[in-house]
């Protein structure tokens, strides 16, 4: 599977497993408006509960397949800020010792 099939099949499992968060979320809210005290509705909607939570999974699973190994390398900071600084402040240095002369 290439990077864009991966990505494509985390992304759509991530909002599957929202979407279908918030309905059971919503859904038991809703429901539990007309029912008595200690009524758990979890258990009527056990199966949507675990597929949401099995997609969420899958999703963060999938991520960590999208970036290939050159992409991690390439984001990587390679140090040359650090060096850049202390290039400037030895070229402050010289600078003013030029002046001084």
């Amino acid at each position: 599977m290439n990077k864009k099939t991966i990505s494509a099949i985390s992304t759509i499992t991530l909002i599957a497993a929202l979407g279908l968060g918030l309905y059971v979320i919503i859904s038991n809210w809703i429901a539990s408006r007309d029912l008595p005290v200690g009524v758990c509705l979890t258990n009527s909607q056990r199966g949507l509960v675990f597929t949401a939570i099995g997609l969420a999974i899958v999703s963060f699973a999938a991520s960590f397949f999208e970036k290939d190994k050159d992409d991690a390398e390439a984001s990587i900071d390679t140090g040359t800020d650090s060096m850049d600084y202390r290039d400037l402040a030895g070229s402050q240095d010289s600078d003013e010792k030029e002046n001084d002369k």
